[in-house]
């Protein structure tokens, strides 16, 4: 059974919202600000842990688990819902959102630093060029963790440069390891954007080094939609100091669009 952090009730009348963690994360990272901050706005909220994540368990080594997995993941959360949620969807998460979004129209969705609809490309050649040698010991070992997980890579790619680092060593030994297959199903089935038809709000922050502005700009540009790209903030906008302009812009849209 997948785990979830929930706050408030479900309605009858009102859609959840339910957040999708990135790589490596977990429920942890929603529940830190964001799932308060919605709570207290009168939505009833829900954050998971896919399998292998957090609390949710996995029979087999979370390396190899595939986004169809995820995407089970997903829905054994949102289908228990009385009525379809919105969706948030984070890095790798928000690459499973659009996956799902292709064949469960949402009231609306949320992509938060997401991976592009095409899938991981651009960041593994950032990440081969930033680190050759980490990038060379991920592809042998097929382990996502040891490349991005220590308190100076976490920093780099996940923080702002002046997240305390005392906070960063914090939320770096919550990082786990990641499904290197998942990573590969993002390029090997992109996203049908053309399926999806759900209201989107296309957002990341100037100093996300892991979906930068380009890349924001890039999944806006495929689903026709305007990129929101909030000043100073980097990839983990959810933990970042700056995290309620982020919060305040996306409960204020929902609230735009769900009227």
């Amino acid at each position: 059974m997948i785990a979830s952090i929930e706050r408030g009730d479900p309605s009858p009348t009102s859609p959840s919202i339910v957040f999708v963690h990135g790589a490596m994360h977990g429920a942890w990272s929603w529940d830190e600000h964001f799932l308060g901050y919605f709570a207290d706005r009168g939505r009833h909220v829900i954050a998971l842990d896919l399998r292998g994540h957090g609390d949710s368990p996995i029979d087999r080594s979370v390396l190899w688990a595939s986004v169809r997995d995820y995407l089970d993941d997903l829905a054994e959360v949102a289908d228990r819902l009385p009525n379809p949620p919105v969706l948030v969807g984070h890095s790798l998460g928000g690459f499973v959102v659009q996956r799902r979004l292709e064949e469960h129209p949402a009231p609306a969705a949320v992509l938060v630093g997401a991976t592009p609809p095409s899938g991981a490309m651009r960041l593994t050649l950032r990440a081969i060029r930033h680190d050759p040698a980490g990038a060379a010991r991920a592809f042998a070992t097929l382990r996502l963790l040891p490349m991005f997980g220590s308190p100076e890579a976490a920093h780099h790619w996940f923080f702002s440069a002046d997240t305390p680092a005392g906070q960063v060593a914090g939320w770096s030994d919550r990082l786990c390891d990641e499904s290197f297959r998942a990573v590969v199903d993002t390029l090997v089935r992109p996203v049908r954007t053309k399926r999806v038809t759900t209201p989107l709000l296309v957002l990341g922050g100037s100093a996300d080094r892991t979906a930068p502005p380009q890349d924001v700009a890039f999944t806006a540009h495929r689903y026709g939609v305007e990129p929101v790209v909030l000043d100073g903030l980097p990839h983990d906008l959810m933990l970042d100091g700056g995290w309620q302009r982020a919060a305040a812009h996306i409960a204020n849209w929902l609230d735009d669009t769900l009227g």
